[in-house]
Order: structure tokens, then sequence, then C-alpha cells
């Protein structure tokens, strides 16, 4: 009975039962559960291990009588209040736990612990109320920006997609215009705009009458990353080394010899072009000289060239029969094409949309045809990166890779499932019909574009007075900088780093150029072009009208009709 139990005692048995009811609906020890239509994942605990924020995370959670909702409250009003004692640790907690929060993670305190359990967004949870979370959550974290100020009416709109004189004008840093539109247009996107790593360019689509310009979508694009499932099974980085045949192998083998030839020499052993058969035994020397990616440009492309040696050596040694786990050695060879043909041949667009009030108007698919544009094209069509350079002989490297301009364009929908905006955008093509992006799949969710740029500085603050090995800023030491820094931050609190991924689930996109691209980035095959061949300094008046007509022939009239 109650009477034969202390406040404090009850209050701990009130807990216990909840905790057990919850454990009733959703198996938190299970791989993932569903609870009111959500899946989460496993429950994970959160405890700070440093002394001094253990103690101040016990004691706010003791202050707010071991209550969930009220810590989770007190937390944001500590934060909000920067209190000038809290040490960085302590305020990195509360930060992550403040970003999760947002993003509809599920917590509870029992027996004075705090545990948290991650949503997992697939590509079935397309309902409503799902994104409307992500949408909130994501402009959360956007913080004040400049506001787009809309120009035109709607009638005015639709008169000037009537006329159709569009342009495309990439963003110069010069031209303040192009510059403000494209910053303001951001501003109008749930998605929180930072800066990319690796190259990009921006570009103004603007519809013309009577000599005045009005913007009406904004693109981005810029370098994928490395590692993205659908795509690369598309292009063929998922081939079994035992789907090839022997006349493959061959081809194969003599490929990554020849780009193994095209390694620079520096620090590597003097007979690193000999015949394969000198230098199978040295792959696991190899192997070791190329771990670590920390220290100078000279230091982390020496190493480099090494991991280049060895995985170049197993994927020929692999292909010729000569090592023992040729499947594995095979999968050394193919990293070894996707790492160099992507950059060579894979465009993303990372921002793509229309702008108020042409959204309704689906513009948004005429910008998503931009994906052909002869400028598009040619963003890879560039000089090796300072990576390439540092590890390869890129005059030697360059007869080894495409060099035909991008072959495929790839872009993710924002929300889980699929995205209206990509449905039906049309391309034309070298047989008079028109092409489409099809679905190549859905993303795994390892990121962490919900954690806050807060959590993010707290997280570099950490690692530097703790000492610890921060991820490396020089360039070539990997990508996904932002990622790894606030995985590290929260690792060095004795917390998993899975707690800062975001665990959704986004359609990926793509539109192949040509028609044999596994043929192209396995063996160098030459293209067979799908859309026009690419051709350096294409007439880009030309493009515009014929991707305005395609537009216009399939979308115009709906458009016409949503305005009314």
């Amino acid at each position: 009975m109650r009477t034969d139990i202390t406040k404090s005692k009850y209050r701990n048995h009130i807990r216990r039962a909840r905790w057990k009811r919850r454990i009733s609906l959703m198996s938190l020890n299970d791989e993932s559960e569903t609870l009111s239509g959500q899946t989460y994942g496993s429950r994970m605990l959160i405890l700070p291990q440093p002394q001094n924020a253990q103690r101040a995370f016990s004691t706010l959670i003791m202050q707010n009588n071991y209550e969930t909702i009220p810590f989770l409250d007190a937390c944001e009003d500590r934060l909000n209040k920067e209190v000038s004692n809290d040490s960085n640790d302590f305020l990195l907690v509360l930060s992550l736990i403040s970003d999760l929060r947002s993003w509809g993670a599920v917590f509870e305190i029992f027996e004075s612990k705090l545990y948290v359990v991650l949503p997992e967004i697939t590509k079935y949870d397309t309902d409503p109320q799902t994104k409307d979370r992500i949408r909130n959550s994501l402009l959360r974290l956007r913080g004040v920006q400049e506001k787009f100020v809309e120009t035109v009416t709607m009638e005015e709109a639709i008169e000037l997609l009537k006329i159709g004189k569009i342009s495309l004008e990439q963003v110069d840093g010069d031209d303040d215009r192009l510059v403000d539109t494209f910053r303001s247009g951001v501003a109008t996107w749930s998605m929180p705009y930072r800066t990319r790593e690796g190259r990009s360019m921006r570009f103004v689509m603007f519809a013309e009458k009577m000599s005045v310009k009005t913007p009406i979508a904004i693109l981005e694009i810029g370098d994928d990353a490395p590692h993205n499932p659908p795509r690369d099974k598309y292009m063929g980085f998922d081939t079994s080394y035992t789907d090839c045949s022997k006349a493959d192998l061959d081809s194969l083998a003599n490929r990554f010899m020849n780009i193994r030839s095209s390694l620079l020499s520096d620090g590597l052993p003097d007979n690193y072009k000999s015949d394969i058969n000198e230098l199978i035994g040295q792959v696991d020397n190899f192997k070791i000289e190329g771990r670590g990616r920390e220290g100078n440009h000279d230091e982390i492309s020496r190493r480099k060239r090494f991991t280049y040696l060895h995985r170049l050596l197993r994927a020929e040694g692999a292909c010729r029969g000569l090592i023992s786990d040729p499947p594995s050695g095979f999968a050394d060879g193919l990293r070894v094409l996707r790492d160099l043909s992507i950059p060579r041949t894979n465009v993303e667009l990372t921002i793509c949309g229309a702008l108020p009030p042409f959204g309704s108007l689906l513009v948004g698919k005429l910008i998503a045809g931009m994906a052909t544009h002869p400028l598009v094209r040619s963003f890879v069509d560039r000089d090796f990166g300072i990576i390439t350079k540092s590890i390869f002989d890129t005059e030697k490297l360059q007869k080894l890779i495409s060099n035909n301009g991008v072959l495929i364009v790839t872009t993710k929908g924002l929300y889980p499932g699929h995205s209206s905006q990509y449905n039906g955008v049309q391309f034309k093509t070298v047989s008079g019909k028109n092409a489409k992006l099809m679905k190549l799949g859905d993303t795994i969710g390892q990121t962490a574009s919900h954690i806050s740029d807060r959590t993010m500085k707290l997280s570099v603050s950490v690692l530097q007075e703790y000492g610890r090995q921060s991820v490396s800023k020089v360039y070539g030491a990997g990508g996904a900088k932002r990622q790894r820094t606030i995985e590290a931050g929260i690792k060095s609190l004795g917390l998993p780093p899975e707690l800062c991924h975001a665990r959704v689930s986004r359609p990926v996109y793509g539109l192949s150029m040509v028609s044999n691209l596994e043929e192209i980035i396995l063996f160098n095959e030459r293209p067979e072009w799908l859309i026009s061949p690419y051709l350096r300094g294409e007439n880009q008046e030309l493009f515009m009208k014929n991707s305005y007509l395609v537009w216009a022939n399939r979308w115009l009239d709906k458009a016409v009709t949503r305005a009314g």
C-alpha cells in the first residue's frame, strides 16, 4: 500500500512502473520497434563520464525530482541562460539533448539515469506528421536569415512562364545582385544552409519580360558524398568478383596495373611499378605504411600513396588469382575506381527549387531540368584536385579515367519516400524521346544535419580542452569533417557517437547521360550517349529554349490551372 512507501520510494516505484509499461509497448533492447506509428532504435544511456560533467548532470536530474519533462525543460533553460561556471563538456551534453529532443527522440529517467531512444525514419515514413517534424526541426537550426521578398503576383508569375524567356545565371562573388538573390532564396528552404566541403557552383534562374528579369528558382551543384550506396550500385561499384568473366578480370587486372604505374614515386619502393609477382608478398607492409591521416600535407600524401599501392596490388592480385581472398581484393579495386571516377563523372544537385510564388507553379521541375545544362555538365571538366595530384602523375592518370564531362547527375529529396518535385522531370535525348529522373534508392541516414552549430562548436571546444586529437582540417584528411568532429566530441564524453546520427532515409534520384555507364566506369570504354554528346562550350541559349519547351509541353497547362 502507498502508506508503506516513503515519498522518494513512491516516486521510484511510479517511474519503474511507467518504464515497464513503455517497455511492454516497445522492446528497447531489440534492434528496432514501433511506437505510435514511428520506428525507434535501441535504448541508449546518456551519462557523461568526465567527473565534473557527470556530477553537474546528475545534480540537474535530481533538482528536477527525477521527472523527465521538467529535466528536459531545465536543459533548455540552462543553455539559454549560459551559466558562466558551466563547463563546456556539461553544456555539450545539454546541447546534444536539446537537438535530439527537437528531432523527436524519446527520453526517460529511470533509476536516476537518463535514457534515450532515437527515431529511425525509414522510406516508409511518408505521413504528414513525420514531414512536419523534420521540417520544424530543421527550421529551428536555420536561425535568423535574410527574408526573400516576392516581387510578382501569381498572375504575373504565370504570365512570365507563358512568355518563356528563361535564363540561368551563375552566381559570381562580384555580382551583388546574384549573391543577394541566392542568399535570400536559400532562406525559403527548410534545410539549414551550410557551406559545403569540396567544389560547388550556384545559379539563379530568371524569367524575363520587357527587359526586366524576375528570379524564379535557385540551383546549387557540388560534389556528392564519396559513399552513396544507391548511386554506387547504379554505377556498377557493387559488381561482384564472381560476376566477372575471365576476359573481364584480365581487362581489370591490366587497368589496375596501369593505374598503379601512374602513382607518384615519392616515398614508395623503387620497384613499385614492377611485375605484381615481385610485390604481392609485401602488400601487408604497404597497408601498415598507409595507416593514419594525421600530419602535414606531405605526410598524409605519402600515406595515401601507400594505401593506393596496397589496394591496387590486391585488386590486380585478385583478378590474376594471386591472393587467397579474391572478393575482398576485388572490392579494394572497385574502391579505387570509385575514388577516382566519382569526382570526374558525378555531380549532385544539392539545392534545387523554385522561389516564391513559383513553387506551386511547378517551376521546381523546370530548375531540376537544368541537370543537363552545359555548365552543369562541365562541372567536372577541370584539372585534378590537390589530393589526386599529390598521389598520382595526373598526365598518365587522365588517360585511364573518363574525361567526358558529367556522366551521372544525382540529387536527393528532403523527406522520406518520394519527392513530388522530381516526379516527371524530363530531358531531351538524342533519340527524340524524353528521359526521366530515376529513383535509385534511399539513403541510410548516417548524417548529422539535424545537429545544431552550437553542438558543433562545443564539440570543438571540448576536444581542445581535453587535448584530444581533433579531426584534421588538412585538405585530403577525409570528408564529413563536421560530422566527424561532432562524433569525436560526443565520444570524448564517453557517449556513443551514434547519438548524433539522424537515421532519416531520403530518396536518391539520378540521370545517366549514357547507356553504358558501368562499362565506362569499370573498363574506361567510350560513352554511348543518351543525352546529346558532351561538347565543351555548348550553346546555352539554345539549351534553355529546348529545356523550357520540354517543361512547358508537360507542365505549363497544369501550372495555369493551379494559379486559378
